[in-house]
């Protein structure tokens, strides 16, 4: 029996994700590549992978993370298998952290084109969405660090476990039904801001789809599944810790009256150079809006307010899906019906799959949109690769660990103003084996206000460097801090579209150290300057 051959629209499908899965996954390994060390954040999580390791993958009460004794709460999959690969492959937690992400993320792009495929009802229009899925810099930026360890494993079971979801009440295909129960359970063992969005958008699947007893009782079976496939994690936490670790991070999602200007602004897609892909899901929203196609529309909106935290990364799923509608329904279909000298109709917007391959316009447009996204997002991924942390500040770390005495305490004074895009605080607890003060890295685990609060003053404190010593003295007490010892990064690292700059912090605050009898320089390299503190 011959084969059949592949029509057009098949090519164009085929070739369109395999572009996808190409080119998303040559800029996740980017920062990796360009980068010796785990980008951005990480350093607990090195740090608990390390102490499951140690207590025989049996999950500890509590990690000993910057001496904190914080409740090893954390959804804890991507320890175990950030574990079981280093110890498997005999490979180091370091580069488990730098290289999983990007690996986890690569698999994500054919997740989402499985999901686009069903909930668009076209493979072509899936490709198209995966293809621009993959060239967000969103979809890529905090998925990449070492934090991505688990960021990324929640972005890939989010999207397996809304398209199983979508598969059982939207076309009633009860095969999905276990993958909906496992994909959503491993959701929930990945990443706590992942529980939430996941929740969000499965509600917002039953709100549109559930029309008869028999949906809500599938909707009833995922999710008693989940919560049994979930339980031997939260069962653990529930009995050590109560409920409490639990609603401490739940109050860290950056809930403020603000929350909405990256939403009407459509700022959160992060893209360089043109806002390409953008534009194309304004439009693929307003043709939602005028079909009275409210699924994706709202699936938009709902993370801000569910978490604003970590918003920007779902939100970026549903404006994919509106920018493949904006091609495959308006632009594309528009510019082949102009080239044949007519108007729209309802056979040409599905005919340029078939004859837009021939289509001059059709490709030239097709091709702007994939080299100018990929562009943009190679762009981006170079920067990434620079936020890391420095040569000059490992050394300096390790020379604390070898020369200064266990519980020391230290101020680190970077000058970088956002607490969680700064390596140097992460990073610090686990390369010195000391304690800092000023890393904010989980408090959002313990009782309290302390994340919230502390959060809100670090920026006040990087801010000595334009002042004199009295600024840090004054910051501590206002806070209740002791501290011993004050490291200083003497360059602030600022990464721009790949290239590295590195200005000198003002000298003012490192003057007035210098002239402060109760301050004494111990260490000093062109990067790194260490005072020890002693209140005289």
């Amino acid at each position: 029996m011959r084969n059949r051959q592949l029509t057009h629209s098949e090519l164009w499908t085929t070739l369109i994700l395999f572009l996808a899965l190409l080119f998303g996954g040559l800029v996740r390994f980017t920062p990796a590549v360009f980068s010796d060390f785990p980008i951005n954040d990480g350093g607990m999580f090195y740090v608990m992978i390390e102490e499951l390791q140690e207590n025989h993958y049996l999950l500890p009460k509590t990690t000993d993370y910057n001496g904190l004794q914080v409740p090893f709460a954390y959804p804890p999959l991507g320890f175990y298998l950030g574990g079981f690969v280093a110890d498997f492959f005999h490979v180091d937690i370091f580069d488990i952290l730098l290289w999983f992400p990007a690996v986890i993320c690569t698999f994500s792009i054919f997740a989402f084109f499985l999901m686009a495929r069903n909930m668009l009802n076209s493979a072509l229009q899936g490709a198209l969405a995966a293809l621009i899925f993959a060239l967000m810099p969103r979809s890529i930026s905090w998925f990449l660090m070492g934090g991505g360890l688990t960021r990324s494993l929640g972005q890939l079971f989010l999207l397996l476990t809304v398209n199983s979801v979508f598969m059982v009440l939207a076309r009633d295909s009860r095969r999905y039904l276990w993958p909906s129960m496992l994909f959503g359970g491993l959701a929930c063992l990945s990443h706590p801001e992942t529980v939430l969005h996941t929740v969000a958008a499965c509600l917002l699947l039953v709100i549109f789809y559930v029309r008869s007893v028999k949906k809500v009782l599938d909707a009833c079976k995922i999710a008693l599944g989940v919560l049994l496939i979930s339980s031997p994690w939260w069962i653990t936490i529930l009995l050590r810790h109560g409920g409490d670790p639990f609603l401490a991070a739940s109050q860290t999602g950056f809930h403020d009256p603000y929350f909405w200007i990256d939403l009407v602004l459509l700022d959160f897609v992060e893209e360089k150079f043109v806002t390409l892909l953008t534009v194309l899901g304004l439009i693929g929203l307003g043709v939602q809006l005028i079909r009275k196609r409210y699924f994706l529309p709202i699936w938009l909106v709902i993370p801000f307010f569910v978490d604003p935290r970590s918003a920007s990364s779902i939100a970026i799923v549903p404006l994919a899906l509106m920018a493949a509608i904006s091609l495959s329904d308006v632009i594309l279909p528009g510019l082949l019906a102009i080239e044949r000298g007519s108007y729209p109709t309802a056979d040409i917007s599905t005919a340029w799959a078939d004859d837009g391959m021939r289509s001059r316009a059709v490709r030239i447009v097709l091709g702007y949109v994939a080299i100018m996204a990929l562009i943009g997002s190679y762009g981006y991924a170079l920067s990434l690769s620079s936020y890391r942390l420095s040569p000059n500040d490992r050394v300096a770390m390790h020379w604390v660990r070898q020369n200064i005495s266990p519980g020391a305490r230290f101020l680190l004074i970077t000058g970088k103003k956002e607490p969680l895009g700064d390596p140097t605080q992460e990073w610090f607890p686990v390369l010195s084996g000391r304690q800092s003060l000023t890393t904010i890295q989980g408090l959002e685990w313990l009782g309290g206000n302390a994340f919230a609060q502390r959060y809100e003053e670090l920026p006040k404190l990087q801010a000595c460097t334009n002042h004199d010593v009295n600024c840090l003295s004054t910051w501590a007490e206002k806070n209740n801090l002791l501290y011993d010892y004050v490291f200083i990064e003497r360059t602030t690292l600022i990464p721009s579209y790949g290239l590295e700059e590195y200005p000198e912090l003002p000298a003012v605050l490192i003057n007035s150290m210098l002239a402060a009898p109760d301050y004494k320089l111990i260490y000093e390299t062109d990067g790194v300057l260490i005072f020890a503190y002693k209140k005289i």
